[in-house]
């Protein structure tokens, strides 16, 4: 489904579109994300280290076979943590973000609602923040519940959403906008 298309089916009927756009192009290792991508990535080799020897020293110390199914697995938990930050990274550039005269949204095809959005009604922004992205580009903070936010975290908000306690959902970030893109924002919500 194409990004349009996409937009198009989550408007709501009497929805007016104030305002779309998309993440400007970001290298996953450059800025804020350099540092929270490789520790995962030093993390998932470590932990991939600890179980594939610990687990061919346990078989080797009772004398087992090595079992294909439980080997996989010891792989697979630290392959999973090591494509974490690129699944982020992936959903951030396939992302749409949109203010509209009802709300704020962030919309993508892998997002698990039913329009394939995550939203926040206008009359519950408290804030609109803008923080300082790639070279010429910025973030735009939607909601206060994103205050102190780590720039490194910024990435993985985007995607989910900011969710508190009760998993509702209290703040945005609409991921590296251009300038341009980012008074438009302000000026629409």
């Amino acid at each position: 489904m194409k990004m349009k298309e996409l937009l198009d089916e989550a408007l709501a009927e009497g929805e007016a579109l104030r305002w779309a756009g998309v993440s400007q192009p970001f290298k996953l290792l450059d800025g804020p994300n350099r540092r929270r991508t490789l520790v995962f990535w030093g993390v998932a080799i470590a932990v991939l280290l600890f179980l594939t020897v610990g687990y061919l020293v346990v078989c080797g110390v009772r004398g087992i076979e090595v079992k294909p199914p439980v080997f996989l697995f010891t792989v697979g938990i630290p392959a999973l943590i090591f494509v974490d930050p690129i699944r982020d990274y992936r959903q951030v550039l396939g992302q749409i973000y949109a203010v509209t005269n009802r709300r704020a949204l962030i919309c993508h095809k892998n997002i698990n609602t039913p329009d394939k959005t995550r939203s926040l009604p206008i009359e519950s922004i408290d804030r609109v923040q803008r923080l300082a992205a790639f070279p010429g580009n910025q973030h735009i903070l939607v909601g206060s519940a994103l205050d102190g936010a780590p720039a490194s975290k910024l990435m993985r908000i985007s995607g989910n959403g900011k969710l508190d306690k009760e998993d509702r959902l209290v703040g945005l970030v609409f991921y590296n906008l251009t300038e341009e893109d980012s008074a438009k924002v302000f000026a629409a919500v």
